[in-house]
């Protein structure tokens, strides 16, 4: 049975004992020192919703509608260079004999992290299935009237088995609550460009090949990418001040290091090993601050999600109108979720900053942000069918959100004037 990692324990009873939005009042570097795992940035396993109460919909209207994208529960890493980069350089010490005795720890415990993905890179783990499930059974839990009766859901992956897994994994969920449900699963390289901008259909010649992604290019200035002390960690696993500094590149070992300790989060082997003992909680801080403003600079501005957002308004307008479809769910990746919740408008995440500490004051923080399995529903509401006064609220990783539109409602939102919104962006 998967245990949740400690210090995720202590961080969610913190929460509890503070009430419903307890770390937005926080700084970054104490949600990091409260959970050191949050410093892993885009590796940070999801932590379940942060809002156990949601705010009751305006008078009379129920939710009949969900549109989703999310991205794919926990993984292993994406190939055996990202688990050996540590590796090497602590090996290439070990055999300088210059190796100190904690470092040969970190060594075999870095080798026994690589033994554990071999051959699972990219894939979806365990706790990434669960992740998903869970995630279906607050959905249900939370919205059973849009899953009631034989409506339809369709289901949309891109092409990666750890994005299907997910997407099956919350299916299965919602069968289970209503096996009377009409579900669609697919996973197609039709629907890449509008899934997983950026990406080109492979050629004939080479049908493995696969292109990434490309960035978001923001038109604002980029924020400044702060700097980390990457001396210290190198100082304890090596012995030889000498060696380091002819041998040993400390900022690209630092972060190699921090990686591979944060991906632990996202698998068993993390139920009972953990390196967090690296690092001090400033050093986390600082690892992790520098790949928040990546983050940034990389995404803010929306522009690869623009298929998507087309692609969600046009759907949500066919099931408003149809009235069949209990939700269209859509399952990628985080170079797609980021962009498309900054386009969004969602607590005012696709705002321009100056430096590093403006961003983090105004709650922009990646592990908040898009955590494996971190998603987006935008939840529909009226009377009846004949109801044209239709609203919606958003869910950004299960907590309400906020959009930059006036409403006498929030979190609730009228449709006519998200769409609006959407449609201009």
């Amino acid at each position: 049975m998967h245990i949740a990692h400690p210090y995720r324990l202590l961080w969610l009873l913190v929460m509890m004992v503070a009430g419903t939005q307890p770390l937005r009042s926080q700084t970054a570097h104490e949600e990091i020192a409260a959970d050191v795992t949050l410093s892993g940035y885009y590796l940070t396993a999801y932590p379940g919703p942060l809002q156990d109460t949601l705010t009751p919909p305006p008078a009379g209207k129920i939710p009949f509608y969900i549109s989703h994208y999310g991205r794919h529960g926990s993984r292993w890493m994406n190939n055996a260079d990202t688990y050996n980069a540590p590796i090497a350089p602590l090996q290439a010490a070990e055999s300088a004999g210059v190796l100190s005795p904690f470092g040969h720890k970190v060594l075999a415990d870095l080798q026994a992290i690589a033994a554990d993905a071999a051959d699972r890179y990219e894939e979806l783990t365990p706790v990434g299935l669960r992740q998903w499930q869970e995630i279906g059974r607050r959905m249900t839990r939370n919205f059973p009237e849009v899953f009631a009766g034989t409506k339809r859901v369709d289901a949309r992956s891109t092409i990666y088995s750890r994005c299907i897994l997910s997407m099956t994994g919350l299916l299965g969920e919602l069968k289970a609550f209503n096996p009377r449900l009409q579900t669609s699963a697919q996973a197609s390289v039709r629907d890449m460009p509008f899934l997983l901008s950026g990406y080109y259909k492979p050629s004939s010649a080479a049908p493995e090949h696969r292109t990434a992604p490309r960035h978001s290019q923001a038109t604002a200035k980029a924020v400044p990418v702060p700097k980390v002390n990457s001396r210290r960690v190198a100082s304890q696993l090596i012995s030889d001040s000498a060696y380091i500094a002819q041998q040993v590149d400390t900022a690209t070992l630092f972060n190699a290091l921090l990686e591979v300790v944060s991906s632990v989060q996202n698998s068993e082997i993390g139920d009972s090993l953990t390196l967090y003992d690296i690092f001090t909680d400033e050093e986390l801080y600082e690892g992790w601050r520098r790949m928040n403003v990546k983050a940034y600079n990389s995404y803010h501005k929306g522009t690869t999600a623009k298929a998507l957002l087309q692609r969600m308004t046009d759907d949500a307008d066919a099931a408003i109108a149809g009235g069949e479809t209990a939700a269209h769910l859509r399952f990628g990746h985080e170079s797609v979720l980021l962009p498309l919740i900054c386009l969004m408008g969602i607590d005012n995440l696709d705002h321009d900053w100056a430096t590093a500490d403006e961003l983090e004051a105004a709650g922009w923080r990646n592990y908040h942000l898009y955590p494996m399995a971190g998603n987006v529903q935008v939840v529909f509401y009226r009377s009846d069918a004949a109801d044209t006064d239709v609203w919606v609220k958003i869910l950004l990783n299960e907590q309400e959100a906020t959009l930059p539109l006036e409403s006498e409602k929030a979190p609730y939102y009228r449709w006519s004037e998200v769409r609006a919104l959407w449609r201009g962006r």
